[in-house]
């Protein structure tokens, strides 16, 4: 078995990791800023951490420029749900919860280009 430490451990096990990087948008960060540096980075993604009260509310009205910022960049989004829903949850209620409210297309999330999007959470 290859080690983990070792660069080359993939390809001599033969395999191909096609991994997408991205790199988080947290609170008070400027996301046009962020959108502009990974694209530069060459990163395939931002992760916009969508936690804390009124996380939607903050990004409501910035979501047609939003879109064209990862558009003109080229550079996908995932969103990260807030940390103490548990989609997983084993009661029902709270699932079902946790899923109801949850941002998902196409109503509460933004779009980019296909093939460079995701969502990290239950939709």
């Amino acid at each position: 078995m290859a080690s983990t430490n070792d660069s080359d451990s993939g390809a001599e096990a033969g395999i191909d990791l096609d991994l997408d990087l991205g790199v988080t948008v947290g609170p008070g960060m400027s996301f046009d800023e962020a959108v502009g540096w990974a694209a530069d980075e060459a990163f395939a993604f931002v992760e916009l951490l969508l936690d804390g009260p009124y996380a939607r509310e903050r990004i409501a009205d910035r979501r047609d420029s939003m879109r064209a910022t990862l558009a003109d960049a080229g550079v996908g989004i995932v969103v990260h749900l807030p940390f103490a829903a548990d989609p997983g949850s084993p009661f029902v209620p709270v699932r079902e919860g946790v899923v109801g409210a949850a941002p998902g297309p196409p109503d509460g999330s933004l779009s980019a280009p296909a093939g460079r999007s995701g969502c990290a959470g239950p939709r």
